[in-house]
């Protein structure tokens, strides 16, 4: 294969997956937002003090209404939809002896587990931050 080929399959590789999952995520948003706001997950009081410890009487007042009916827990549709699609690619990859599969397998290159990592973690706090906040 050519360079030039090699290097208009990984761009076509790079878009593909972007368009996919942007699609993806697009098609199940209407199901997360309306989960969200049956179970009211969002903030139940508005914030009265600021991290160092001082009353914010100001941004109460202003976000009294948005603060207190804007769901949480947003980032879902960020993370499941890269953790699907990865588990998605890696199971096509490994049962299927396509290798348009193994091409595009991310699982298959020691520079994707830190990030998945690092994803994975990030939004573990990021829930647990949202629960806090909700609950």
């Amino acid at each position: 294969m050519s360079p030039q080929t090699e290097l208009v399959l990984n761009i076509l590789k790079i878009f593909g997956l972007s368009a996919f999952a942007f699609f993806f995520a697009v098609s199940w948003t209407p199901l997360l937002t309306h989960f969200l706001y049956k179970h009211r997950m969002w903030r139940k009081n508005v914030r009265q003090i600021a991290p160092d410890g001082a009353g914010t009487p100001l941004f109460a007042e202003l976000h009294k209404d948005r603060e207190v009916s804007t769901p949480r827990m947003g980032g879902l549709l960020i993370w499941v939809t890269a953790l699907i699609i990865t588990y998605v690619l890696w199971a096509l990859a490994r049962f299927t002896s396509n290798p348009f599969f193994d091409k595009i397998n991310f699982l298959s290159r020691n520079q994707t587990w830190l990030p998945l990592f690092t994803l994975a973690s990030a939004s573990i706090l990021g829930l647990a931050d949202d629960l806090a906040q909700i609950f």
